[in-house]
Parts: C-alpha cells; sequence; structure tokens
C-alpha cells in the first residue's frame, strides 16, 4: 500500500531482474487527484506513469511503460470510484497487432461485486471487438477458491474465462 513508500524495492527488484520488463503495473498506489511522482520516484527507463488516481485512503493504480514503447492511455476504459480504480494503455505495434494492458484495483470493503463486474465486462465486450492482445493485471480482491460457494465470485470468474482470459495466480497471496 502506497507507491511512495515501496519504490526503492521496486527499483531494486527491475535492477536485479533477470528480465528487462516492457511494463510494470502497480495497484494500491494511494495516489490522490493531485500528487505527483517526484523524479526521484521514478524508474529508469520508464515513461511518467498512466496513472488513476483514488479516492480512499488505499487504492489507486499505475502502469509504468518502457520508454522505448509507442504508447498511449485508453482513456476510454478508465474508471475512478470509492470503489475500484482501473487504468489501460495500448502499445502500438507496427509488425503484430496492438496490445492493451489494463491495471485495475478493487477495494476488498466492496462487498457487492456487481457494478465491478458489470464494468469489466464492458471492458472486455469492447475490446473483443477491437481484436488486440489484451492483459489485465491488478487486485481484484476475490477469492477464487470460493468459486463453489459464492455466485457473485462465481459470475466473475465465469465472465472472464469466457472472454479468453485465466488467471495465472490460483493460489491466494493472503489469508486473513
Amino acid at each position: 500500500n502506497g507507491y511512495s513508500s515501496h519504490v526503492d524495492n521496486l527499483q531494486i527488484f527491475l535492477t536485479q531482474a533477470q528480465t528487462n520488463f516492457d511494463v510494470a503495473c502497480i495497484s494500491e498506489t494511494s495516489l490522490n487527484t493531485d500528487d505527483i511522482i517526484p523524479d526521484t520516484a521514478l524508474l529508469p527507463n520508464f515513461n511518467y506513469p498512466f496513472t488513476t488516481p483514488t479516492q480512499t485512503p488505499k487504492g489507486g493504480v499505475a502502469i509504468f511503460t518502457n520508454s522505448k514503447l509507442d504508447v498511449f492511455e485508453r482513456e476510454d476504459l478508465k474508471v475512478s470510484n470509492k470503489e475500484f480504480e482501473s487504468v489501460w494503455v495500448e502499445i502500438k505495434n507496427n509488425s503484430t497487432k496492438n496490445t492493451v494492458i489494463g491495471c485495475t484495483y478493487r477495494h476488498p470493503h466492496q462487498q457487492n461485486l456487481d457494478e465491478y463486474t458489470k464494468y469489466i465486462n464492458r471492458c472486455l465486450l469492447k475490446l473483443n471487438k477491437e481484436n488486440k492482445e489484451v492483459y489485465i493485471a491488478g487486485d481484484f480482491n476475490i477469492d477464487f477458491l470460493q468459486y463453489e460457494t459464492n455466485p457473485q465470485y462465481r459470475d466473475f470468474y465465469n465472465l472472464t474465462t469466457f472472454n479468453g482470459f485465466l488467471p495465472l495466480i490460483t493460489n491466494p497471496t493472503r489469508i486473513s
């Protein structure tokens, strides 16, 4: 929680990683509307991030993209409210189809998934018509282990898989 308080760890990770990343998606940035990321907190070889501020003490999302990429923000998909935030970018590719990347955060206090599911559904329907390569990252705060017992979680999972998306993280990342 809080990009500024963890930027050093992220910079160390990116420096020591065996892979050169082109995109870094960060959830729970805790950036508000008027916050500006200082130069010391920017990532080397990355553009200034595309962000969606949070309207609450926690939340907010950011996408950092490699400065070599031809990228623009997809404002038509962006959202920020007290329940969830999302920011989307599109990377122009000359030899293949464009790539769209979304970073989303759903606040865990939201008990009703209906609005978030409807929002994701609208995004996926729009993107499927565009025939682009799409990746969605972030923190959905949805426990897929409750697939059998929670109809809202099951509906969200079914929506994403019906549209060709499978979660890469299949084990709990936190148990409370």
